[in-house]
């Protein structure tokens, strides 16, 4: 995924290896935007993928030339019409000429904010989420079955960065210890205090505000849950059928809040990796994201603390940026240079403008 070219100078880096994955030569370094501006279409509108050929070094020890083809295309702004139109595209406009001409239609961005209510654990326990787009187990009504048997099983599937969850109080201690306004240190009765005089769900709303959704747990385990906080961007290549918004109608989203199963620190290279699923919940994509394409949501996840059952509160925004058809870049015929920037720049600005 390519990141604001207008503005952003990116390259694409590549070395030569042997047989053996010994690096051979220098290799090569070329702008993402010199790779491109070849990009085009013929007469009868099939598009023309960029080609670049580059010189094999001498230490590569063959002759000959390595020809590399490239093709780009834009997300839809975050303009309704736009983001509409892209995904009603069917061939050949909705396909790729290089690679599988169905793959990759769909960039959904996940931004995983925080989970509120987690059962206890100690200091300094790591927790992450395992996030899936999948197929859902039955087929809906207004889905055609040759399509959906075409496209099924898991689509992609992340997992977060490790964080520490912590108790709301000793999240709030931690800042009022960092202020740097306490040079004689932080007085063990005002934290004494604030531990036992001050419930969570207070903490919690001045946290999160209108995004806590009120008291977690049940009873007097409220006070024995944790908060984990992310910030953790997901961003995720679907593949997709024509028109793509049939695709959007089949998908769900699969959340799975995680944390080691001995110990605090995640091993995830180590012999026998065992992780404790701590909850796990499915929800239709198109209903997280029914008008705008676009939204900040706020879910109820079932977790399982010993023997009873708690309810995490997870934020997260979801936005669904399909692809449009690959656009010409190639120098016009006045000579004034290559077309991709200020197509770029269009882009940029009809999302501002919208």
């Amino acid at each position: 995924l390519l990141t604001d070219l207008a503005r952003v100078p990116q390259s694409l880096r590549a070395v030569f290896c042997d047989e053996r994955q010994h690096i051979v030569g220098d290799g090569f370094e070329k702008h993402v935007v010199d790779l491109l501006k070849t990009q085009g279409r013929a007469g009868d509108g099939t598009l023309r993928p960029a080609r670049c050929r580059l010189h094999l070094p001498p230490t590569a020890r063959k002759d000959g030339d390595l020809v590399l083809k490239a093709e780009w295309r834009p997300c839809a702004p975050e303009v309704a019409e736009r983001i509409d139109k892209a995904l009603a595209l069917g061939p050949p406009h909705g396909q790729w000429a290089v690679g599988d001409a169905c793959k990759s239609n769909l960039i959904l961005l996940v931004d995983l904010y925080n989970v509120a209510g987690l059962p206890w654990a100690e200091r300094g326990t790591q927790h992450w989420v395992s996030l899936s787009v999948r197929r859902r187990s039955h087929q809906p009504g207004n889905v055609s079955s040759d399509y959906y048997e075409d496209y099924t099983g898991v689509l992609a599937e992340r997992d977060s960065s490790v964080v520490e969850a912590a108790a709301p109080v000793q999240r709030a201690l931690d800042i009022l210890k960092n202020m740097g306004e306490f040079p004689g240190g932080f007085p063990k009765e005002a934290e004494a205090a604030l531990s036992s005089g001050v419930r969570p769900d207070v903490w919690r709303k001045a946290f999160y505000g209108e995004h806590y959704p009120g008291s977690l747990g049940d009873g007097g385990s409220v006070r024995q849950t944790v908060d984990a906080e992310w910030d953790y961007p997901f961003r995720l290549l679907l593949d997709a059928g024509h028109p793509s918004f049939e695709t959007i109608r089949t998908l769900e989203l699969v959340v799975t809040i995680k944390r080691p199963e001995r110990g605090k620190l995640r091993d995830p290279n180590g012999k026998h990796p065992v992780d404790k699923i701590l909850g796990e919940e499915s929800w239709e994509l198109a209903n997280l994201v029914q008008h705008d394409y676009c939204k900040e949501v706020c879910l109820q996840v079932p977790v399982v603390a010993g023997s009873k059952t708690l309810t995490a509160s997870l934020r997260m925004r979801i936005q669904i940026c399909p692809l449009e058809e690959a656009p010409d870049l190639r120098k016009d015929k006045s000579g004034d240079g290559n077309l991709f920037s200020r197509f770029a720049g269009k882009a940029v600005n009809a999302a501002k403008n919208a």
